[in-house]
């Protein structure tokens, strides 16, 4: 850069520096030092002194105290040649000083000079730096591979090739104790002299590295030396060479490891197999994984695996896959925590038999208590197994028909009381007596009597649940418990009698024997109920039922008797009801009927749509007598499809004679949970022709409690189609604004208890104020349910606007007749 604010000096100076350099010119030193805050620095500046406004002087001084210029060479151009003048400038930092008049050959000498010798300076500056990082990057390896080494539990030395010690680790420094002395750049012969408590290790190490050199490899081997311990310990060394391009020796890694412990480990071990070969027991030690790493003798003719086949292996080649998951992990969780473990195994040979094992597994320690292997001492005990089971089923077992006995039955029944107890649930005992069966075993004979009783015995057992007992009591009767029933005393006789009439239907189909004629059996029943009280006990349950059977014998046999005799009759009622009901779907006995929905002004807006059961003595049933024994079994599914077929199809017809009809239909959770509930619905819309915009679906909260993610899937799907929904008796279960958010409903439906007490409850009304509120925020229609008094519609004006369901505006009608006089209206 040329800087100058001589135009002409400026062209002298282009004109001998621009053929080589790049040139830039500033006629003022404050336009030069500008430039440089706007561009790269020049290599060079040639800087007149006399200028107007800032001299030379001043711009080298100001180029020299900014950390971004100081290092650029600059050579002051001026017709000022005093000696004073000259020092001036080469104290403000100068490199050369130039006279005017300005001469070519002397201008481009002095600057090419400057420039090559900026252009070396740089060059010096940057290999310093970069020696500077490779000795960084030297240190920060050396520290790196120190750190790691001294991390080594080995001793690691490092010797050149002329065997001089470099480098070890921590643990070299104290296994030799030479920490403070100055062992570095000395040979092992030079430590040998000076230390002679380790001459023998050293004098040792010498002659292992020389044959290390020789075999040019990996060479092992095993030293004593005496430890900080004052001890001999056992150490395997490793040494490796290193050899230069020229094949010279350049250094050698050693690696010792303290090999002590293990040494004395295998003795222990060799001691201890000495001691247990001959031992009955089958004994196994294996290691910290499970391997095993000595059986004996005994192990191997109990298994048939030989001492090759199973060193190495873990004891699953004798699993047989019949001891249950949870006795390995007791017995690995025990371990784990360095406790002895106690249990059995089924396990299997080679051969493929299996066998009982009793197994006794602890873990080995160490002096230092640590862990280092587990020992298992196992006894074969099979046949004492089979004894004790043969001893059991003649205890427990009837051996005709392989069922429990009374006396098993009877422990059993005490457990269930207990259990029934605690939980507040109840269960039920049927005894079960074949009738008139001596006079059939006295006529035909005791085999084919004994073949009927297994026989009848496999068809009782073919209708029990999982958790229930079938046992033969004596002679020709059976006991059946039912457990964990119910928690509703009616609903446990319902049940149980249910038991009862699949037991007599069973029973009561041909028992055909291929070198008999056919036999034919009936049945006295008897049932008694758990637990009648606190007090109540096994023998107490056996002798209601006892009493029972009597009734039964006495009034005929073939029949089923209460205990009780008033709840017996309840149960067979619901019982009966159940079956009438379920004939009566079948038959088209269901009845629509529609209760309309209005707004304030008493609009009729839609209609819920409900059922009735038209029964064919009793007459027209209202929902409350039937629906609940419904929901108990999948009727209500079959109530469900036919009152939401009637509703789509009445829709259809309405709205294609010009009379769109909005109605809304109840789904139960369990039909709602069927896993073809959505594609079923998507179906009857699509067959029927009804707008699905005109459709409400109402689901209760308790729909919301399990599976609340498939819930909402499926409510998307419908949703999707233009269903809407709505929440049923809102306020009474499972509310919640975390999944009233999740849900695509539209409407919430206030249940009438709270409608009913809201004028004169304070509590009520503001519930029902808080549940308007809610439904505002969340843009939800809201339906007052029960609306049956003035004083209610009163209370509803006082409030947002909602939809109203009651007898104030209408009670539930036959579909055809509230159509009709819909239809009838102006």
């Amino acid at each position: 850069m040329i800087v100058d604010d001589t135009i002409a000096n400026i062209e002298v100076l282009l004109s001998a520096l621009e053929n080589e350099y790049d040139v830039s010119f500033a006629t003022s030193g404050r336009e030069a030092l500008d430039m440089m805050t706007r561009r790269e620095n020049p290599d060079l500046i040639m800087l007149d002194v006399m200028m107007p406004e800032m001299d030379g002087y001043e711009v080298c001084r100001r180029l020299k105290e900014a950390p971004s210029t100081r290092d650029i060479p600059v050579i002051f151009v001026t017709c000022k040649n005093s000696v004073a003048d000259q020092e001036q400038g080469f104290n403000l930092g100068a490199v050369d000083y130039i006279t005017k008049p300005i001469e070519r050959p002397l201008v481009q000498a002095r600057t090419r000079a400057h420039v090559r010798l900026k252009q070396k300076s740089e060059a010096l500056r940057r290999k310093i730096e970069e020696l500077g990082q490779a000795n960084e990057a030297l240190r920060d390896s050396h520290d790196r591979l120190t750190t790691v080494m001294d991390a080594m539990a080995d001793a690691v030395f490092l010797k050149d090739g002329e065997d001089r010690w470099q480098l070890i680790n921590r643990s070299a420094e104290e296994l030799f104790r030479i920490k403070d002395f100055p062992w570095q750049g000395k040979t092992g012969a030079e430590l040998a002299a000076q230390r002679p408590l380790f001459r023998s290790a050293h004098e040792a190490f010498l002659l292992g590295d020389e044959q290390a050199w020789q075999s040019q490899g990996v060479q092992v081997s095993y030293e004593d030396v005496i430890g900080p311990d004052a001890k001999r310990h056992h150490f395997e060394i490793r040494k490796m060479p290193m050899f230069g391009e020229d094949g010279g020796r350049k250094a050698i890694v050693v690696v010792g490891r303290d090999i002590t412990e293990r040494r004395e480990s295998e003795a222990s071990m060799r001691k201890l197999s000495q001691a247990v070969e001959q031992s009955p027991e089958s004994i196994v030690i294996t290691d910290l994984s499970g391997r095993i790493e000595y059986v004996n003798e005994t192990f191997t003719r109990n298994t048939g695996f030989s001492h090759e086949e199973a060193i190495g292996r873990t004891m699953g080649i004798i699993r047989s896959g019949k001891t249950p998951r949870e006795i390995y992990l007791d017995l690995w969780a025990s371990l784990e925590r360095g406790e002895a473990w106690q249990g059995e195994f089924v396990n299997r040979r080679k051969d493929g038999s299996e066998f009982v094992e009793s197994a006794i597994i602890s873990p080995v320690r160490q002096a230092d208590g640590s862990i280092s292997h587990y020992l298992a001492i196992k006894q074969d005990i099979t046949e004492t197994k089979q004894a004790l089971a043969r001893i059991d089923s003649l205890t427990y077992y009837d051996q005709m028909t392989g069922l429990p006995n009374r006396g098993l039955l009877m422990d059993r029944l005490e457990s269930a009381l207990a259990t029934a107890c605690r939980r507040a649930r109840e269960g039920a005992l049927i005894l079960i007596n074949l009738d008139r069966f001596k006079t059939l075993n006295d006529g035909h004979g005791h085999e084919l009597g004994d073949r009927l009783l297994t026989a009848a015995a496999e068809r009782i057992g073919s209708l029990m649940r999982k958790d229930d007992t079938l046992a033969r009591l004596g002679a020709d009767e059976f006991a059946l418990l039912l457990q964990d029933v119910d928690d509703w005393h009616l609903e446990v006789g319902r049940r149980a009698l249910f038991v009862a009439e699949r037991i007599h239907a069973t029973l009561c189909q041909p028992f055909v024997f291929t070198d008999s004629k056919d036999v034919l059996v009936t049945a006295s029943l008897s049932i008694a109920l758990y637990p009648e009280g606190d007090a109540d006990t096994p023998l107490e349950i056996m002798r209601r039922a006892g009493m029972a059977m009597h009734r039964a014998k006495q009034s005929g046999g073939n029949q089923t008797t209460f205990f009780d005799a008033g709840m017996g009759k309840i149960a067979r009622q619901r019982f009966q009801l159940e079956h009438e009901l379920r004939r009566g779907v079948v038959r088209g006995e269901l009845r629509l009927y529609l209760q309309p929905q209005v707004d304030a002004e008493g609009v009729a807006l839609g209609a819920e749509a409900l059922v009735r059961w038209l029964h064919p003595e009793r007459g027209l049933l209202p929902p409350a007598y039937f629906i609940p024994i419904a929901e108990e079994s999948d009727l209500i599914v079959d109530i469900g499809v036919w009152v939401l077929s009637e509703a789509c199809r009445l829709m259809a017809e309405q709205e294609k004679a010009g009379f769109p009809l909005r109605l809304s239909v109840n789904v139960s959770p369990r039909h709602f949970r069927k896993p073809g509930f959505v594609p079923w619905v998507r179906d009857l819309l699509d067959a029927s022709g009804c707008d699905p915009s005109h459709l409400t679906l109402e689901v209760t909260e308790g729909l919301m409690i399990d599976n609340i993610g498939e819930v909402i899937a499926k409510m998307n799907e419908l949703a999707a189609v233009g269903i809407r929904f709505s929440v049923d008796d809102f306020g009474t279960g499972y509310s919640s604004l975390v999944y009233l958010k999740r849900l695509p409903i539209q409407e919430l439906k206030i249940d009438k208890t709270f409608i009913q007490d809201a004028p004169t409850d304070p509590n009520d009304a503001a519930l029902v104020a808080t549940i308007l509120s809610v439904a505002r925020h969340l843009n939800l229609t809201v339906v007052a349910e029960g609306v049956e008094t003035t004083e209610q519609v009163d209370f509803l004006k006082t409030l947002e606007p909602v939809i109203r369901q009651g007898y104030q505006y209408g009670r539930p009608e036959p579909a055809e007749k509230l159509l009709a006089y819909w239809r009838r209206e102006p």
